[in-house]
C-alpha cells in the first residue's frame, strides 16, 4: 500500500503505519515531506510513495526540534516547530528524525525541518 489518489476526491487519503522497525527509523533519518501535521496530538504522518506507506511519528516536549528556511539551521521549541508546520500551505516541507524510539519516552529525538517555499 502506499500514496493512492482518489479521483475526483476533495482530500487526501493516506494508508499509513507507524515508524516501528530498525528500517523505518533509518528511514527517517532522510527528509520525507511531511503530509499531515497535528498539533493536538503530536502526530506527523511524514514519506511515503506509490509503493510504500507513509510513517506516523509521534514528538513530544523531550524531543529536540530545529527549522532550516533558507540553508540556515536554527534550534526552535516545540511551539516554533509547530508553527512552522502550520505555515506549509502547500504540505512541501520535509523533515527527518533521528534517534526515535517510540517505545521510550525518556528518548531525545531530534526533529529537524526544512521549510519549502509554497508556490
Amino acid at each position: 500500500m502506499g500514496l493512492t489518489p482518489i479521483e475526483g476526491g476533495a482530500a487526501s487519503f493516506y494508508w499509513a503505519r507507524p515508524a516501528s522497525t530498525a528500517a523505518d527509523f533509518t528511514l527517517l533519518a532522510t527528509p520525507a515531506q511531511v503530509h499531515v501535521a497535528d498539533a493536538d496530538t503530536k502526530t506527523l504522518v511524514i514519506g511515503g510513495d506509490a509503493d510504500t506507506a507513509p510513517l506516523i511519528v509521534r514528538y513530544d516536549g523531550n524531543d529536540q526540534f530545529a527549522s532550516v528556511e533558507s540553508g540556515s539551521e536554527a534550534l526552535t521549541d516545540m511551539a516554533g516547530f509547530e508553527a512552522a508546520l502550520a505555515k506549509d500551505a502547500d504540505n512541501n516541507d520535509t523533515v527527518a528524525v533521528t534517534s526515535y524510539d517510540p517505545t521510550d519516552s525518556s528518548d531525545v529525538a531530534r526533529f529537524v525541518l526544512t521549510v519549502v517555499p509554497d508556490s
